[in-house]
């Protein structure tokens, strides 16, 4: 009588669930998945013409972008580094806004907003119109940064580490080649001191010294010493 009064329990425990999972569990609506962060502009990458950096130093560096390549405008008329003017461009297309923090704030000194650590300006093809994110102090976490543009009141984070990306002087942004030539077409190498000159000259794809004296030299050493010449970067101005 025992193990049937136990077997009885057993199956209305069993019915319970089965109609808990059927009634409950089978019509309720699935957690949400987390919403993905807003995206801050809708433009790509390439449609930028324009990038006015202004650095926590207080440099300001003006790019262009032209046939398809960046080149500095201002302080000085030179080449870009492709690959920093383009990260900055990428990033910036592509910037996500990580939380809405004030829509109208009153005030914008507690968000260091008032006197923006970073201004990056920019221009789109086809238009005069220049826009600016303003990018401020870091929350207390260090996680993100406050930010705004400068066309709306709204307050927003931005993570934290896009600041090494944005944060970029006219040094930074520049072409730090010193040299740069294609070393298939090169044919002749002088090293000049103060008393000789060293030189090497190619034939028949084959590097000889020339002077002081002629003779047949180590191929791989002369190459190697062309390839740093060809790779060498900018140090300092």
């Amino acid at each position: 009588m025992r193990g049937l009064r136990s077997t009885l329990v057993l199956l209305v425990i069993t019915i319970s669930m089965g109609a808990y999972i059927y009634f409950v569990e089978r019509h309720r609506t699935p957690s949400s998945a987390p919403e993905p962060n807003e995206q801050l502009f809708d433009f790509e990458a390439n449609d930028l013409s324009s990038l006015r950096v202004t650095s926590e130093d207080g440099g300001v560096t003006t790019l262009e972008r032209t046939d398809e390549m960046w080149r500095i405008a201002t302080p000085v008329d030179t080449a870009a580094d492709e690959a920093t003017a383009s990260s900055i461009a990428s990033t910036l297309a592509s910037l996500e806004v990580r939380r809405v923090v004030e829509e109208s704030p009153i005030n914008l000194e507690p968000f260091g907003l008032d006197e923006p650590t970073l201004d990056l300006g920019f221009s789109l093809n086809k238009t005069d119109t220049t826009q600016h994110l303003l990018v401020g102090e870091a929350t207390p976490t260090g996680a993100d940064r406050y930010a705004k543009l400068s066309d709306t009141d709204r307050v927003f984070l931005i993570a934290s580490y896009l600041n090494s990306t944005f944060n970029k002087t006219t040094f930074d942004l520049r072409d730090k080649t010193i040299l740069r030539f294609e070393q298939e077409d090169l044919d002749r190498l002088d090293i000049i001191t103060a008393d000789k000159t060293i030189r090497f000259e190619k034939v028949v794809n084959e590097w000889e010294l020339a002077e002081p004296w002629r003779v047949r030299t180590d191929f791989s050493t002369v190459q190697s010493l062309i390839q740093s010449l060809n790779s060498g970067q900018m140090q300092s101005v």
